[in-house]
């Protein structure tokens, strides 16, 4: 039999079942069919076990909990129109819950199983989220339906570390997580539930010329081409996978072959302590796991100190731009500007001299217009003279 609730002057009234256990754990059961319709709203404040259909065709159900997590599970996958978390010790996900339209991560994380994929939140189609933050995010496995792109709100250990997708066409299902351990013990398909302990390395040297993340790694499944979006901040400690930015690499795990290979660089922003990089189209189900890595091919690059130089664009035809010497000679080359904290505020490739103090990158506040006076830090790779020259610029108005 289906019970369809409705929200008639904010009074709900659903069938469920009070349990308890041995454990003195408490909750409630669902036997019976139920559809909630226009503004029904539900309310939970305790384990929830759903053993019949549970369609939210509209309106919000909501868990709530206080000192202690809130566990979800059950024979029968929920579908939730809206939902929203709000459970300071989170709410743990011990089957799928399916979401049609909106997840709201008000407080505390869903926590979800890396022993087991057998619980996750399931987005589908438009379906989307919203809240995302260091508190409140998927401590576990995000899996998406009929989408060709996704930002997944993964992470652990109080830190969201979200990875982005763009596939070249629709996914019919994506699957995604964060791990906050050394990809040198990752030994299959997923890892325990605590995490292991780190065996202070947090870089890993490959016989593939690469340098490898060893804090840190996503596993990303989806079965067409497709780019992704790595973040870091201070823990990942890019600074010991590549002496300058520009050499960072997303990198990943082949499983055919045991071997680490370059995913590529095709855009980058941001400094040492935060940023983000998008690698070259690849297939991820070939991959076992993916994380942040460095080149050491520029190892074979000389490293030339320049002089320092004194730019003020106030249009008065003096020091307008920065020109640097063999830039019209050699015109494969690269410019990356920083400023005193490690921020990247400008890039170029065949870099003639058109930096004016305007800064030209997303993570810059200033972008596309004048930056501030102070110093700043260039670096111009000349590729056919395997040569990086680097020094300070001065920038006043």
């Amino acid at each position: 039999m289906k019970r369809n609730i409705y929200n008639y002057f904010g009074t709900l009234i659903p069938v469920f079942l009070l349990y308890s256990t041995s454990w003195a754990q408490e909750g409630i059961a669902n036997f019976t069919d139920i559809e909630m319709h226009g503004a029904g709203s539900l309310g939970i404040h305790t384990n929830f076990e759903n053993h019949a259909s549970f369609v939210n065709a509209e309106g919000l159900t909501g868990f709530y909990g206080g000192t202690g997590s809130i566990k979800v599970s059950g024979s029968q996958i929920p579908y939730f129109f809206d939902v929203e978390f709000a459970s300071d010790q989170g709410v743990r996900l011990e089957l799928p819950v399916e979401i049609e339209n909106n997840a709201n991560l008000i407080r505390g994380d869903l926590l979800t199983s890396r022993q087991e994929l057998n619980g996750y939140p399931l987005f589908n189609f438009d379906s989307f989220y919203t809240g995302e933050s260091n508190s409140s995010k998927v401590d576990g496995f995000v899996r998406v339906h009929n989408k060709s792109s996704f930002v997944f709100p993964v992470g652990r250990a109080g830190k969201l570390r979200v990875v982005e997708i763009e596939s070249d066409a629709i996914n019919a299902e994506i699957t995604c997580a964060y791990f906050y351990e050394n990809p040198a013990l990752y030994s299959g398909f997923l890892t325990r539930d605590t995490p292991r302990p780190f065996d202070n390395r947090s870089t890993l040297e490959t016989t593939t010329g690469l340098r490898v993340s060893g804090l840190e790694f996503w596993f990303l499944d989806a079965a067409l081409p497709s780019r992704v979006k790595l973040t870091w901040d201070e823990i990942s400690n890019v600074s010991s996978l590549a002496q300058f930015l520009d050499d960072l690499r997303v990198v990943g795990k082949n499983k055919a072959t045991g071997q680490w290979e370059d995913l590529g660089n095709t855009e980058i922003s941001g400094g040492k302590d935060k940023g983000w990089i998008i690698s070259e189209t690849f297939l991820p189900q070939d991959y076992a796991i993916i994380t942040l890595g460095g080149t050491r091919e520029t190892e074979a690059y000389t490293t030339v100190n320049l002089d320092n130089y004194y730019i003020s664009p106030n249009s008065d035809g003096v020091n307008e731009n920065l020109k640097l010497d063999l830039t019209t000679e050699y015109r494969n080359n690269s410019i990356q500007i920083y400023d005193r904290n490690g921020l990247m505020v400008y890039k170029k490739d065949q870099y003639q001299g058109e930096f004016v103090g305007i800064a030209n990158v997303d993570m810059t506040y200033r972008r596309n217009s004048g930056l501030e006076s102070g110093i700043y830090f260039y670096i111009i790779t000349f590729h056919d003279l395997r040569e990086k020259h680097h020094g300070y610029l001065y920038l006043t108005d």
